[in-house]
């Protein structure tokens, strides 16, 4: 940046105002001066070209708000409690590894019943592989936290957020293995307790009464009335992408998924058949990673992120310059849950961080 400063003062001094003006620690001290008691930030909402007109098209941000069935508040009452009782024990232990295994599992909850079915099944499989093996068996439970310190040097090291998809992916289950478990018989314990939840969450979603899941397509019949019309549908996690596609498909609609573990020519001709011919995009996160989605208006966030940065990157795919219509996002939230919390939390933040 010095060498950049120099140069524009050779062209022509102080036409792009003083050299220290480009420097960091200048602009720094200056932004820390407490005679600096304003700041003006310029958002994209702000920007204009050179006839006034706005470079960026409105955005409109909706919650579809729903309220669990009996059956699915039985089941995220005592998922919660379980995560909670554990996550507890796990940081009294300093066991962080297995605190964020549980607080995987609970993000996994409020994203769709296949989602926590399927995390709960993996569960369980690894803890009975465990079980079984000769290495619990000749040493014991309690030598597994060895093997635990091998994960934790992973979060150590390694910020999730700044890893690939299948990356990210591929760590999560990895730790799904741990548990707080101190003995055979707490494991066998822990065993059944998942199969009853397993069988609390497969008799929802065996019944169709996933609440989150009618209210998405009352959102559709209602947004998509066009079939010209697209709509991009976000979410965290693949068992919940998967489950989207077969129901939706089931709908009547012409849906292309995007997600991590696809190759980038495998994204790129997945955006063109949405771009041409299909409706609904179904995609991970990994559709963020140079995909042109601006042809389309309609978002909804099947789960929410709990990094806001993330929520915000995802409306970005297609609020963004040389868009031509409003765009128009839905936020699919569970009332008196810890996600509507959170979400309440995270839309605070990005209305301070982009709207103040």
């Amino acid at each position: 940046m010095n060498k950049f400063s120099l140069f524009l003062s050779l062209l022509e001094p102080e036409m792009f105002g003083l050299s220290k003006n480009f420097q960091v620690e200048s602009q720094l001290q200056d932004l820390s001066n407490e005679e600096n008691s304003i700041l003006i930030r310029r958002i994209k909402e702000d920007m204009v070209d050179f006839n006034g007109n706005d470079l960026f098209p409105k955005r409109y941000p909706s919650t579809i708000k729903f309220e669990l069935s009996p059956k699915e508040k039985e089941l995220y009452r005592r998922v919660s409690q379980y995560v909670k009782v554990n996550y507890n024990m796990a940081l009294n232990q300093k066991r962080k590894t297995v605190a964020f295994a549980l607080i995987m599992l609970q993000r996994r909850l409020s994203s769709s019943i296949r989602a926590i079915k399927k995390s709960l099944i993996r569960r369980k499989k690894r803890l009975e592989s465990v079980r079984e093996s000769d290495f619990v068996k000749n040493y014991g439970v309690n030598e597994l936290i060895e093997i635990e310190k091998k994960y934790r040097n992973i979060l150590d090291t390694e910020d999730l957020d700044d890893l690939s998809e299948k990356e990210r992916w591929e760590i999560e289950k990895k730790l799904e293995t741990l548990t707080m478990a101190q003995n055979l018989e707490e494991l066998k314990y822990e065993i059944n307790l998942l199969e009853e939840l397993i069988d609390l969450a497969e008799n929802i979603e065996s019944s169709g009464e996933e609440t989150k899941l009618q209210n998405l397509w009352k959102t559709l019949k209602e947004e998509i009335r066009d079939k010209h019309e697209k709509l991009i549908i976000f979410t965290e996690f693949r068992d919940t992408l998967e489950y989207l596609r077969e129901n939706i498909s089931d709908w009547g609609f012409q849906v292309v998924v995007i997600h991590g573990k696809m190759s980038m020519d495998e994204r790129i001709r997945a955006e063109h058949q949405f771009r041409q011919e299909k409706q609904i995009l179904i995609a991970t996160e990994a559709a963020g990673e140079g995909i042109n989605l601006q042809f389309c208006w309609l978002m909804v966030n099947y789960d929410i992120p709990w990094n806001p940065n993330r929520l915000e990157q995802r409306m970005g795919r297609i609020h963004r310059y040389l868009q031509t219509h409003d765009c128009y996002i839905y936020n699919c939230i569970a009332e008196n849950t810890m996600e509507g919390k959170v979400f309440i939390r995270i839309n605070s933040e990005i209305v301070l961080t982009f709207y103040s």
